[in-house]
């Protein structure tokens, strides 16, 4: 078409060009350079039409673009009322057309375009060219602690479709807004047996790929992480979930304004740009770029060394931490005296205070500060028990354990760390010692009954003298 005759149309037409959004007021834009190619007014008009939301949706979810290109109405006068009536006309057109379509046909379309184009997990959130996708199995159950697609699924939270490819027709992406409850249906006034059949073939298209086998090939884009398999290893790469992250940006922009007395780390939520997709976005996800490309950052969850101590006390009792090199510098201390000719089968007080030095003295200084760190952390903190915090005392432990509190435990509980403390201390160290020193052939360095005396009694007076 000619520059001027194309001006000339977009002048005479251009009450029909606002209301298909294509004027001052619009929100999308009628492309220019279509309505440059068209052969005459009646499809210069007919273009303006199918531009119009209402029209895009039906038009592209039944694919009657080129069949209402032809049997478009003849374009209006010019005026406002009767680009108003020539709208309707077109509407009202595709509505009757799309009402004569098969409910069965429309289930069908439903699950081959599901199962060809959906998605909940996508490799192309990692490199735009990766071929792998998968759909959710959201009738399989999940025992993972933490927000996952499929949990949120079986709680009824439904997870934004994606796209395994760009399905260029746009009936994919009609399909999916459907699915997802979209008020574009309504205004749309598709007919409800329609969308029904549309869930349906979607539903099929689920269970369909949730008994679906695995892929026979991993991507080569999608090669990150290595996996046993048969004796070898494969690279492969977690497919990411671009609906999840979706859910994750929508929480945080509507996350409810924090209240003054609130630190500065509970105002801020940490965010993370992902350039995902480049300037093109469309080709790696359906959802948007702003929901993809900013994300909510969560570190990941650390289990701190106290609290994993005050679990473990709770349920088996304290048992001290030996580091190898302490093991091994003890075990060479005990075997030197033990060889020795004139102490070595002596548990005098002359023997027992040269063994309650060195690497003997230092292992029961460590011993020691174990307990009382525990002991603090106890004090201090609490145990979940039928939904509340509990304190961590005898009567807590006698419900969660089958045997009986040891001298120990209860040591560490009431903070007494007197002689009996020390004694049985001493002996826990000997027992653990001697676990830790055991050797292949059977033989430890605490073999001998006055080795293990001398060395018990060396332990308390190293205690003694903290």
């Amino acid at each position: 078409m000619q520059t001027e005759d194309f001006e000339r149309l977009r002048a005479k037409h251009q009450h029909l060009l606002v209301l298909c959004k294509g004027g001052v007021r619009r929100s999308v834009a009628v492309p220019l350079e279509k309505l440059r190619k068209s052969d005459d007014e009646r499809a210069f008009c007919a273009l303006c039409a199918a531009n119009e939301p209402r029209m895009d949706f039906v038009l592209k979810l039944y694919g009657f673009q080129e069949q209402f290109m032809q049997t478009a109405p003849p374009p209006p006068e010019g005026d406002e009322p009767s680009a108003a009536t020539y709208l309707n006309a077109c509407i009202e057109a595709v509505r009757a057309e799309a009402a004569r379509t098969p409910t069965d046909q429309m289930r069908e379309l439903a699950r081959a375009t599901v199962l060809r184009f959906g998605a909940h997990f996508s490799g192309k959130l990692i490199n735009s060219n990766a071929q792998h996708a998968a759909l959710l199995a959201s009738a399989r159950p999940s025992t993972q602690p933490h927000v996952t697609s499929r949990a949120l699924e079986r709680a009824g939270i439904r997870v934004p479709l994606d796209q395994s490819r760009l399905d260029n027709s746009g009936t994919y992406q009609r399909i999916a807004v459907i699915l997802e409850g979209d008020s574009e249906i309504a205004d749309s006034a598709l007919p409800t047996e329609h969308i029904e059949a549309i869930r349906q073939g979607a539903a099929q298209a689920f269970e369909q790929a949730a008994t679906a086998g695995g892929a026979d090939a991993v991507d080569h884009r999608l090669r990150q992480i290595l996996l046993p398999s048969n004796g070898q290893y494969i690279a492969v790469s977690p497919l990411p979930s671009a609906g999840l992250a979706a859910l994750w940006n929508a929480r945080g922009t509507a996350a409810p304004s924090p209240t003054p007395e609130a630190t500065p780390a509970q105002r801020r939520l940490e965010t993370v740009e992902l350039p995902i997709g480049g300037a093109i976005v469309r080709n790696t996800t359906r959802l948007p770029a702003s929901a993809i490309q900013t994300q909510l950052f969560f570190p990941v969850p650390q289990t701190h060394e106290n609290i994993q101590a005050l679990f473990r006390f709770v349920y088996r009792g304290w048992t001290p931490q030996m580091q190898s090199s302490d093991v091994d510098a003890a075990a060479a201390q005990i075997e030197r005296l033990s060889h020795s000719p004139t102490l070595g089968d002596s548990a005098s007080l002359l023997a027992v205070g040269i063994q309650a030095t060195g690497a003997l003295a230092s292992l029961a200084r460590n011993c020691h500060r174990q307990a009382t760190d525990l002991a603090q952390d106890i004090e201090q903190g609490s145990f979940p028990e039928d939904s509340e915090q509990v304190p961590i005392d005898e009567p807590l432990l006698r419900r969660k354990r089958a045997g009986e509190l040891t001298a120990i435990d209860t040591a560490i509980l009431r903070q007494s760390f007197g002689a009996e403390y020390r004694s049985e201390l001493a002996r826990l160290i000997v027992r653990t010692l001697r676990a830790r020193m055991r050797r292949t052939e059977g033989t430890d360095a605490l073999m001998r009954e006055i080795d293990r005396e001398r060395v018990t009694r060396a332990l308390e007076q190293a205690l003694e003298r903290l």
